[in-house]
């Protein structure tokens, strides 16, 4: 174990932190909320309709140090009446576990909320739900 630790701190190069020193990651922030949201989605979501959403940043916005953030969901007409099933409980368990991790990692408010865009593949026209942000 110590051979070990001798070759990693001789292997290590100093260097200044990239991000904000409360993030406690190499990650970026708007890649951390994605890895949240997706884990998120998989835990809430049986079966393969967590691997199927891909959540995109539509919106981020910090006010009075309050990170508000629009996730947006662009999905087919099958995966679209599985997330807004049972006035899209599912949606909201997403948005409210996920507020919480983040405010946990990033020490600040996160306010979540989630829009569903179905996609139209004849005209690319969306319709969009939206659900969170319920502060």
């Amino acid at each position: 174990m110590d051979e070990l630790r001798k070759y990693l701190f001789a292997q290590a190069k100093t260097a200044s932190w990239l991000f904000h020193p409360k993030i406690k990651s190499e990650l970026s922030p708007p890649d951390l909320v994605l890895n949240v949201i997706k884990s998120k989605c998989l835990e809430v979501f049986e079966g393969p309709i967590g691997y199927t959403i891909s959540p995109k940043i539509g919106e981020w916005k910090v006010e009075n140090e309050v990170l508000r953030l629009n996730i947006q969901f662009i999905v087919s007409n099958a995966v679209e009446k599985i997330l807004l099933a049972e006035h899209a409980a599912g949606l909201r368990t997403i948005a409210k576990l996920s507020e919480c991790d983040l405010q946990n990692f990033f020490q600040t408010p996160v306010f979540v909320g989630i829009s569903v865009h179905k996609r139209n593949w004849n005209t690319l026209q969306y319709k969009v739900w939206c659900f969170g942000l319920d502060t």
